[in-house]
């Protein structure tokens, strides 16, 4: 299964043969502006992809999707992709921010 450049860079990305477009609204947690670093908007690509590797069920309204023993429902599609996989591996405090770890997974053919 493939990953489209929306799923992956948000809604309204698109390429031609040279270039990749990416419209910062359609990405996760940017507040779009002139002036957004770098570090920005590699982050929001981040989280854009992240969200259709795994993630937590929501409803429309954007409410946690809850159990019956009212835990969140998580879901993992990483085995879906052939080629990567983006995992949110820990979350940490530390110097007053709450800092994201991910795991950027890549896959290769492996022959013997």
């Amino acid at each position: 299964m493939n990953l489209t450049l929306a799923q992956v860079f948000g809604t309204g990305a698109s390429q031609t043969a040279t270039t990749v477009t990416i419209q910062k609204s359609g990405l996760v947690g940017l507040t779009p502006n002139a002036n957004n670093r770098a570090e920005e908007i590699f982050a929001a690509i981040i989280k854009t992809a992240t969200q259709n590797f795994e993630g937590y069920l929501t409803d429309p309204s954007g409410n946690a999707v809850l159990s019956p023993n009212q835990m969140s429902v998580d879901y993992d599609n990483s085995v879906l992709y052939d080629v990567a996989g983006l995992h949110q591996w820990q979350t940490a405090i530390f110097n007053n921010k709450c800092r994201f770890t991910f795991l950027l997974d890549s896959y290769s053919t492996y022959a013997n």
